[in-house]
């Protein structure tokens, strides 16, 4: 292959393909050195949630991925190929398997499970990969979002939010939506011990010296995901912040790039996968940048709009694209359930410090795409209500001062004034809609939903009504 910039895309042409969460991507290839350069998220861009309208045509997604080049100040004409690929649970495998790099990849042994509508294993032994076919619970939560009309990710967390089989601060119909998720949840969780048991005697594996990569929509499941880190021991656990069909064009583009370095009997050489490769937009119409002070006082008054550099990849925000607010007090997570339109019990997310994740939350792990349910310290609960859910757990993300500067120092100057490292993540859109892209639709958020500041790119806006 020649070295130079490639296009892998995941998108719908025409009338003979009805994709969701359409991506596409830019690669630079430097022998057997591949650089991931810039992801895109179709619904981000075009503001259809999960993007499901098709391209009309070949030429009209060419303008599309042209103007995206040209914001990258890249011309078209630069782009040696687009990369051959389709829907695959292969590309699933290929994104998890990655996440912590090449070199990871070649000294270790990971199982993955890509656990979809068409689910796929694999066994990677230092390099080597050996596929086997696998059940998957996916349909489970495909047919009960069906029947109980709501999104799986809510269903995900109404599982854990009726502690009780009837719990009087829910009506009926929740409380049996509840109850039934809860033995959705348990079943699913069987299904995955008993494919993963059985994958680790047939490959002659011990957990203890096995990651466990996990991909596909299932992924998404962090109580499934903890329980299985914990049920087995495994050394790591390997998810991408992209892990559904938004990760795609990742997937897919890596496997052809090993593929390739397989043929000319060479390794492929990759850099652990960071979730900051969005779109970036400069914007600066203020003169007030961050400041410790002014930021504590701020997210001590109410939540805020949190815009910054490179947009997340994947369905979380991570710090880049979110609303923060103040998690030791109960009205910051009814305020932020407000102004996303969720139901009243819909868990809030904490990002912390990485370093002091383990003063707040058990076990103490780093889980920087926030795809892993941890216990709250018991002691602590009373100090950051708003991130606890009903059963005392918490979906975490860590943040440390390489992979977001800028958030861990806004989490600094909150723990340096009240010893608390932690602050209430929720992503940075409304009911139904794709998280926001760029400065000026977070403005346009916050003047909807009557949020008075937003920091963008480190600098203070108050915003006008």
């Amino acid at each position: 292959m020649q070295n130079g910039l490639y296009i892998s895309r995941f998108v719908s042409i025409g009338n003979k393909t009805n994709l969701h969460e359409q991506n596409l991507s830019l690669w630079e290839k430097q022998n057997n050195h591949i650089i991931l350069k810039r992801y895109w998220e179709v619904a981000r861009i075009t503001r259809e949630k999960h993007s499901f309208t098709p391209f009309k045509s070949e030429q009209a997604y060419k303008a599309f991925e042209n103007k995206l080049l040209k914001h990258e100040g890249i011309s078209p004409k630069a782009i040696i190929a687009t990369l051959p690929t389709s829907p695959t649970p292969k590309a699933h495998l290929f994104s998890a398997i990655f996440v912590k790099g090449s070199s990871f990849f070649y000294n270790s042994d990971i199982l993955a499970l890509a656990v979809d509508n068409e689910p796929l294993g694999a066994v990677c032994k230092k390099g080597q990969i050996s596929y086997f076919k696998i059940s998957s619970p996916a349909f489970l939560w495909k047919m009960a979002s069906k029947v109980c009309g709501k999104p799986e990710g809510s269903l995900m967390a109404l599982a854990s939010s009726s502690i009780s089989l009837f719990d009087k601060r829910f009506d009926f119909k929740v409380n049996l939506a509840a109850y039934i998720m809860r033995g959705i949840q348990h079943l699913s969780d069987f299904m995955m011990q008993r494919t993963i048991a059985k994958a680790l005697k047939q490959y002659h594996l011990n957990p203890k010296n096995t990651a466990l990569a996990l991909s596909g929509g299932f992924a998404l499941n962090c109580p499934s995901n903890s329980f299985l880190r914990k049920h087995f021991g495994f050394s790591d656990i390997l998810i991408p912040p992209c892990t559904d069909n938004s990760g795609q064009s990742l997937g897919q583009a890596l496997r052809y790039f090993y593929e390739q370095a397989e043929k000319e009997k060479g390794k492929l050489v990759f850099a652990p996968l960071s979730a900051y490769m969005g779109q970036a937009f400069t914007y600066k119409h203020s003169s007030r940048p961050f400041t410790s002070a002014q930021f504590v006082k701020d997210i001590e008054t109410a939540p805020i709009v949190w815009l910054n550099g490179n947009a997340e990849i994947g369905p979380r925000a991570l710090g880049n694209r979110s609303i923060l607010a103040d998690p030791r007090t109960l009205k910051s997570k009814e305020a932020l359930n407000k102004i996303k339109r969720r139901e009243w019990w819909r868990p809030v997310a904490p990002i912390v410090m990485e370093e002091r994740v383990g003063d707040f939350f058990t076990p103490a792990i780093c889980s920087p795409f926030m795809l892993e349910l941890v216990k709250v310290r018991s002691d602590k609960v009373p100090t950051i209500p708003a991130v606890v859910h009903f059963d005392l757990t918490a979906r975490i993300q860590t943040a440390n001062k390489q992979e977001n500067p800028l958030v861990y120092k806004a989490l600094s100057a909150f723990y340096k004034k009240t010893g608390i490292p932690v602050l209430c993540n929720t992503s940075l859109n409304d009911k139904n809609e794709p998280i926001i892209n760029t400065p000026e639709q977070a403005l346009s958020f916050a003047r909807k939903k009557r949020i008075k500041v937003a920091y963008i790119n480190g600098y203070r806006y108050e915003v006008q009504k």
